[in-house]
């Protein structure tokens, strides 16, 4: 079993990372690296076999993540890495509607904090009658 795509939700907690770090990457040594990796890994998003690979959401994905979403922005000089359409969605969003999206961002932090997130029931894959993925996420819906 792979670990399963990024949602918006979780790609919106790991851009709002990145916007504050000047949009540059961060590092696995990160303290907020390993801080989102612990929050992403408690969230109710995928299954729960999903939830137990050992590479779900770690430290080095997190990293890896904000190494993409810096370096698909257009400002970016170096030469971006590989990145889903979702990714670019998301970066797309942030620079229109940076002070919404690190709104949200906050929303659903303060909703785990609250212990409100642990509620909803794991999600299944939400795939639309043509068999694409849905591009929202569970808590915060696109812009």
């Amino acid at each position: 079993m792979r670990s399963p795509t990024w949602k918006w939700d979780e790609l919106l907690l790991a851009c709002a990372l990145v916007v504050e770090n000047g949009w540059r990457e961060l590092r696995v040594g990160d303290q907020s690296v390993r801080e989102l990796s612990e929050l992403l890994r408690s969230l109710p998003l995928h299954e729960g076999a999903a939830r137990e690979l050992p590479e779900f959401r770690s430290v080095g994905s997190v990293s890896r993540k904000t190494t993409d979403l810096a370096s698909n922005h257009p400002a970016y000089t170096g030469k971006p890495t590989r990145c889903g359409k979702l990714d670019k969605q998301v970066i797309e969003a942030f620079i229109a509607h940076k002070a919404e999206m690190l709104q949200a961002a906050q929303a659903i932090e303060d909703g785990i904090g609250s212990g409100l997130l642990a509620q909803i029931p794991e999600q299944p894959g939400e795939v639309d009658d043509d068999g694409t993925t849905a591009t929202e996420g569970v808590t915060v819906q696109g812009f």
